[in-house]
């Protein structure tokens, strides 16, 4: 999203500029309305989040009746309140840390590739900025249609029984990890001359790498349907961590922007992070549910197996007639069951 929106502040740049000149505008005014105009979006979608967002299809104000039930009856648990947030067992969960790895190695290439991209696109292989504005763009509508595909595909696989959810989530997971790191790697040794093949890496990398999203960004709900919210709220806060670092990575090792071998260094890093993302999700990640993933369910059967209750009817009355001290023969129906017990 960040090149497409790279692609749209230097059309709104030129267009303020075009502008100014009719207008007389003063000739500070240019960069900031490409700010404006994004962060008002921003602003925008946040207000309607706040206003129309719920937490269950049951309190939504405007949802169908067809997809409410279409919604609940999808749902394999009956819905209630959670228990309190189980930190203490999240945080010694080896399926969650395969998680949280797998995050962290995406979001760092992922934006490694969406910010220096276009730089290396007009350094190393030469571009001209509208070039580069189109190439840095499209690939992420590209990679929208394909993602159209993706979901199609993969609920008729699931649906049909070719694919289990463990090996849904793996292949999509690793196909939108490995791809993008064999292009971006291969893409580091790709002579300008070669501009169309490189072009096509690019297409390739960012379209395939959309299939994460049914991959191990889908994967908060598999272990925890109950608190899956904020399961991905603490862990992106923390992978969050690599797309601050992902500049700093890059201003340490590329000193010089039109020394493609630096380029190769970078780029081989970011093909080996994404890969060990990749293999540590493939080796250790789950997508079943965890105990942790609902406390109050836990405390419920505890306390049921302190006070069991007796609810066979035929249990009852053998429990009646023990106390009374009368003996009753039982049904005639019956004898046949208690002569084999």
């Amino acid at each position: 999203m960040l090149s497409l929106s790279t692609r749209w502040t230097l059309h709104l740049n030129k267009t303020s500029k075009i502008v100014r000149k009719r207008k007389n505008f003063p000739s500070q005014k240019g960069w900031e309305y490409c700010f404006i105009l994004w962060g008002g979006i921003t602003i925008l979608w946040a207000i309607g989040w706040m206003f129309y967002g719920c937490e269950s299809p049951n309190r939504h104000s405007s949802i169908s009746v067809e997809e409410k039930n279409y919604i609940m009856n999808s749902r394999n648990h009956e819905e209630k309140a959670p228990g309190p947030f189980p930190l203490k067992a999240i945080v010694s969960s080896g399926p969650v840390y395969a998680l949280l790895v797998a995050q962290c190695s995406q979001t760092f290439c992922f934006w490694m590739l969406a910010t220096k991209g276009p730089e290396y696109l007009d350094k190393i292989l030469k571009m001209d900025l509208t070039t580069i504005g189109t190439h840095s763009g499209l690939p992420y509508f590209t990679a929208f249609a394909f993602s159209m595909l993706v979901i199609w595909l993969n609920h008729m696989l699931v649906k049909n029984g070719t694919l289990t959810t463990r090996s849904s989530r793996m292949l999509w997971n690793g196909i939108g990890m490995v791809v993008p790191a064999l292009c971006i790697l291969v893409l580091g040794y790709t002579n300008p001359e070669n501009l169309v093949f490189a072009i096509t890496l690019l297409y390739i990398g960012i379209t395939t790498n959309i299939t994460i999203y049914s991959g191990h960004h889908a994967n908060h709900l598999d272990l925890s349907s109950n608190h899956a919210g904020l399961l991905m709220g603490n862990l992106n806060t923390i992978a969050n961590i690599g797309a601050a670092a992902a500049p700093l990575v890059h201003g340490a090792i590329v000193t010089d922007p039109t020394d493609p071998d630096q380029w190769r260094i970078l780029f081989s890093l970011t093909a080996a992070i994404w890969l060990i993302g990749a293999v540590v999700f493939q080796v250790f990640g789950s997508t079943e549910r965890q105990p942790w993933d609902d406390q109050s369910a836990a405390v419920e059967n505890d306390s049921e197996a302190a006070n069991p209750q007796v609810d066979s009817n035929e249990n009852h009355i053998e429990l009646s007639i023990r106390t009374s001290g009368t003996h009753t023969s039982p049904p005639e129906s019956d004898k046949s069951q208690t002569l084999i017990k």
